[in-house]
């Protein structure tokens, strides 16, 4: 899409500030904003990042597609007629139960911003997909992203296929691409077009365009997956504005939980610190209860009969990132989680939730949880 000019730009970060709930999450003043998802969605939906409203929106365009193995071409995912949207303080999930209504395979995008230092802000934003067929499901996923780190002048791009950092010609407007292992991506020397991804016939990124430097690109990322019957896979990148070496950690509770005899079970985390590490508490069990703790990299809502599972956890599901715990004589326990302290580990979410054998739940199901619960990893 074309850049905005200045004054075009000023006027957009005014309005941003009167934008209603829907559609923004925030975390003090770094907000995101998604914009218009269309019934159509021949083009990438519109949207904004910025770790402080006085600084440039450093985002265009940011948008997912899919190609089902037999398909012609890549499909946008768009408003088609089932999609749910929630946006909650720092989170947001968009939920397609029945993509296209395809009978293939359920969808959730979600987004979580961090306030990650004074004028530093990093976005996640995960598609997981659901094979709800009764067949494998092959499948391509793929994601277009424009960053303008500066409202004029050239950028320049070094990276590889993990990551790419976009570095634009104004102080201060530093942004970092990370793509979660995917299997190709693609720089372009050009503002819009999503790489390729909708023009005609199938697309196949060409793992080419870095460095880059000079003018304005766009990049865009895939993953090529095989599903079986049932299974969910989740794919993720993120955008850092401003990147510092470090955030200060935080934590913080999220979700529902499921009563069991004592009522809710909680649970509670100290600070997470980079190279030290921090403490898991749950609490409010039966005593001597045995328990299963599931942990991953992200907020979802999926139901598994009368429970909620609130964790992303693994790409996978949850058969990769759990392990069973024994509660205490007082129906608690303490676990003590390791941090590695390299910066790769800097501003990362970790997110858990216990699920406990409690034969006293009102509806018989002999099994409570906790709500959620999100570490971010800091200094």
């Amino acid at each position: 899409m074309p850049r905005p000019s200045l004054v075009a730009s000023v006027f957009l970060l005014a309005l941003t500030a009167t934008v209603p709930a829907q559609g923004v999450i925030r975390d003090g003043p770094a907000y995101y904003r998604v914009g218009p998802i269309g019934t159509a969605q021949s083009d990438s939906v519109d949207c904004d990042f910025s770790a402080d409203p006085a600084l440039p929106d450093v985002l265009t365009e940011n948008w997912w597609y899919y190609r089902v193995e037999g398909d012609a071409d890549e499909r946008a995912f768009r408003d088609d007629g089932q999609l749910l949207q929630s946006y909650d303080r720092r989170h947001a999930d968009l939920t397609w139960p029945n993509v296209d209504q395809r009978g293939l395979f359920r969808a959730d995008i979600s987004y979580d911003i961090f306030r990650t230092a004074s004028e530093s802000a990093r976005v996640y934003n995960r598609l997981t997909i659901i094979n709800t067929s009764g067949r494998v499901l092959r499948i391509s996923l793929f994601h277009y992203v424009d960053l303008a780190p500066c409202v004029i002048g050239a950028e320049s791009a070094v990276g590889g296929l993990q990551a790419q950092a976009f570095v634009g010609i104004c102080p201060g407007s530093v942004v970092a691409l990370e793509n979660h292992f995917p299997d190709r991506f693609l720089v372009e020397a050009r503002d819009d077009g999503e790489c390729g991804i909708l023009d005609p016939g199938p697309a196949l990124l060409a793992n080419t365009g870095l460095p880059f430097v000079g003018g304005d690109s766009t990049s865009a990322a895939q993953w090529d997956l095989v599903l079986p019957v049932g299974e969910q896979f989740t794919v993720w990148t993120s955008i850092w504005h401003n990147p510092t070496t470090c955030p200060t950690p935080q934590v913080e509770n999220y979700g529902i939980a499921r009563a069991g005899s004592r009522g809710f079970p909680r649970i509670t985390g100290s600070l997470p610190v980079a190279g030290a590490g921090g403490v898991i508490t749950v609490s409010n069990g039966l005593p001597n209860a045995m328990g299963v703790m599931v942990f991953g990299f992200g907020r979802i809502q999926i139901p598994i009969g009368p429970m909620l599972l609130q964790v992303l956890a693994g790409p996978r599901g949850i058969d990769f990132d759990s392990f069973v715990i024994g509660l205490d004589a007082r129906g608690s326990v303490d676990l003590v989680v390791p941090l590695p302290g390299t910066g790769d580990f800097c501003a990362r979410p970790i997110n858990w939730q216990c699920f406990l054998v409690d034969p006293g739940t009102a509806d018989g199901f002999p099994f409570s949880h906790t709500d959620g619960l999100e570490w971010l990893i800091g200094r």
